[in-house]
């Protein structure tokens, strides 16, 4: 049986917050941080996911290059969300049956189930605002002037 409860925040994070839990902690491993390299395995739609998405992870400074495989799952998950909303629009939500029935498309299914898993891993890299308040990560952008600009979430 696994764990029960929320999953544990990582260090890292209770240091941007200022936690005191951080004084607890010994010895959890720590990734080395940094862009994963692409997997060549992913489609067309998956890789152009990537490169949109991997700088501003890295940007946020919460990208591993161990992330690889979860991140390349993401994209890959993200296209196939693409790919069964191509489907739907082009074919629609509902199809005739040979005895004539009609039912749901099956891309519908697939189009849902590809949302609901984009939206779990998504969480993983805090890409919703929710998923990034509730992590604390700094933000840091180039303020039009150029100049870097850092702040804390209030979260925690």
């Amino acid at each position: 049986m696994g764990r029960r409860g929320p999953k544990p925040t990582p260090t890292k994070i209770l240091k941007f917050r200022g936690s005191r839990q951080v004084e607890t902690r010994k010895d959890e491993p720590e990734a080395e941080t940094g862009i994963p390299r692409q997997p060549a395995w992913l489609s067309a739609a998956a890789k152009t996911e990537w490169k949109r998405i991997v700088g501003e992870l890295d940007e946020m400074e919460i990208l591993a290059k161990v992330d690889q495989t979860t991140l390349a799952v993401y994209c890959e998950t993200y296209a196939e969300y693409l790919e069964a909303r191509k489907l739907v629009q082009k074919h629609g939500m509902t199809t005739v049956t040979e005895g004539g029935t009609e039912m749901q498309h099956p891309a519908v299914g697939i189009m849902h189930r590809a949302r609901a898993d984009l939206k779990r891993y998504a969480a993983l890299f805090g890409l919703s605002p929710a998923d990034r308040a509730g992590i604390g990560i700094e933000n840091k952008r180039k303020s039009k002037t150029g100049i870097m600009t850092r702040s804390r979430s209030k979260a925690g």
